[in-house]
C-alpha cells in the first residue's frame, strides 16, 4: 500500500485529517479518502479491525458495520477486541464472530497487513492486544471522533465534530462511493453507534449530520424501533439485579448536582455477569430530578474504574486527563489504581467540586 511508514509506533508523522466545526458535510480529504481505498480494498493480506477495552455501542456498531461491510466486499476480515463485546448487542450480526481469545486473536493479527482501529482514542487502549500490534509492524489506520486521539496511526481519520465514530465512518463509506454497499446488518450496527453515543438522539452532539445519517442508515435497512427495544425496552434479569444494587447504593453529593454510585466486583461474580452488564448505568444516574453530574465507580482488581457523565458545562474529559483518563465533554471515564473506593469516591466528589467551582458553579 502506498501509506508512510515508520518504525516505532510513538513520534510518527502520520498523513492527517482532522475536521472543522460545523454540521455541513465532513470536510474529507483527497488523500485521506485515497489511503483509506487503498487500506480497504487493496491491502495485502487480511484487514483485521480493532476497538478500545471495554467496548461501548458506538465502538460495537463500527466494527461490526465494517466488518460485515468488508464481507460483502469479498475482503478477508478480523474484528478483534481486549475485552468481550457487551451482550446487549448480542442481536446484530456478526456479534458471534468477534475474536477476543489471545491465541484466534494472535493468528488473525499474523494473517493481516493493516490494523483498522476504530473509537480508540490512544494505541494504549488496545489493551493487551497493543503489543502485538506492535510486535507485527502492522500498517494502521485511526477512525475516531475523540478530540484528545493520539493520532497514531500511519493513516488517521479523526473528526471531533462528528457525533460517532459510526457516523464518521458512514461518511467515509461514503466518500468511497462504499455506503450504498452497506447490508441491512451494517447498517443496523452503525445506527446503534449513532444512537448510544447520542443517547437516542437527547445529547447536545446530535446535530443536523448525525439525523441526515441516521435517516441514511434507515434507508439502507437499520430498523429504529427494533433497535430502541433491544437496547432500551428489554434487559436481562440479572443485569436489571446488577443495576439494582446501584441504585440502592445512590447517594446525592455537591448540593444534590451529583448522583453516584458504585459496583462491587462480587456484585458480578454473584450475578454471573460479564462488566458489559453495566453499560448504560451511569447515564440512568442522570435522570435523578436537579442532578446534571453522575458518577459510576466500578471495583476491579487492583484498581477502581471511574464513569463520568453530564449535562452542564463542566469538561469531563478535562478532568479525566488529569487522572490518564480521557473521551468527551459530557462522557468520560479514568482509572485510579491502589485506592481504596472510599479514597476512589472522595477523589472523584472533590474533582468535579473543583470543576464547578471554576466555573463559578
Amino acid at each position: 500500500m502506498a501509506l508512510p511508514t515508520c518504525d516505532h509506533l510513538d513520534g510518527r508523522k502520520p498523513l492527517a485529517a482532522r475536521g472543522a466545526e460545523g454540521c455541513s458535510p465532513l470536510p474529507l480529504d483527497g488523500g485521506l479518502l485515497l489511503s483509506l481505498s487503498e487500506a480497504i480494498l487493496k491491502g495485502v493480506g487480511a484487514l483485521t479491525i480493532a476497538t478500545h477495552e471495554r467496548p461501548d455501542g458506538d465502538a460495537v456498531g463500527s466494527s461490526l458495520g465494517f466488518y460485515l461491510l468488508l464481507k460483502e466486499l469479498g475482503r478477508e476480515a478480523f474484528v478483534v477486541s481486549p475485552d468481550p463485546f457487551p451482550p446487549a448487542y448480542g442481536f446484530l450480526e456478526g456479534f458471534g464472530e468477534v475474536l477476543v481469545d489471545p491465541a484466534l486473536v494472535g493468528s488473525a493479527l499474523r494473517r493481516s497487513g493493516c490494523l483498522l482501529t476504530l473509537d480508540c482514542g490512544s494505541f494504549a487502549r488496545l489493551g493487551w492486544i497493543a503489543p502485538l500490534v506492535e510486535e507485527l509492524g502492522l500498517t494502521l489506520i485511526n477512525v475516531d471522533h475523540h478530540r484528545d486521539n493520539e493520532l497514531f496511526g500511519h493513516v488517521n481519520a479523526v473528526f471531533p465534530e462528528a457525533s460517532s465514530t459510526c457516523e464518521l465512518s458512514f461518511s467515509l463509506l461514503e466518500g468511497l462511493g462504499l455506503a450504498e454497499r452497506l447490508s441491512p446488518g451494517a447498517a443496523e450496527a452503525l445506527y446503534v453507534g449513532l444512537i448510544t453515543d447520542t443517547g437516542a438522539f437527547s445529547l447536545e452532539n446530535t446535530s443536523e449530520r448525525a439525523l441526515m445519517v441516521a435517516s441514511k442508515l434507515v434507508g439502507l435497512g437499520a430498523d429504529p424501533a427494533k433497535v430502541h427495544d433491544r437496547l432500551y425496552g428489554q434487559r436481562d434479569l440479572m443485569a436489571l439485579k446488577l443495576w439494582g444494587r446501584a441504585w440502592q447504593r445512590a447517594s446525592l453529593a455537591l448540593d444534590g448536582r451529583l448522583c453516584w454510585s458504585f459496583l462491587l466486583s462480587s456484585d458480578f461474580e454473584e450475578l454471573g455477569l460479564e462488566r458489559g452488564s453495566a453499560e448504560g448505568l451511569v447515564e440512568s444516574l442522570l435522570r435523578v430530578k436537579g442532578v446534571s453530574l453522575s458518577a459510576l465507580l466500578t471495583e476491579e482488581a487492583g484498581l477502581v474504574r471511574v464513569s463520568l457523565r453530564g449535562r452542564c458545562e463542566v469538561d469531563l474529559s478535562t478532568v479525566a486527563s488529569a487522572f490518564g483518563g480521557g473521551g468527551h465533554p459530557r462522557a468520560s471515564g479514568f482509572r485510579l489504581a491502589g485506592v481504596s473506593l472510599e479514597e476512589a469516591v472522595s477523589v472523584v466528589v472533590d474533582s468535579l467540586k473543583e470543576a464547578l467551582s471554576s466555573l463559578g458553579s
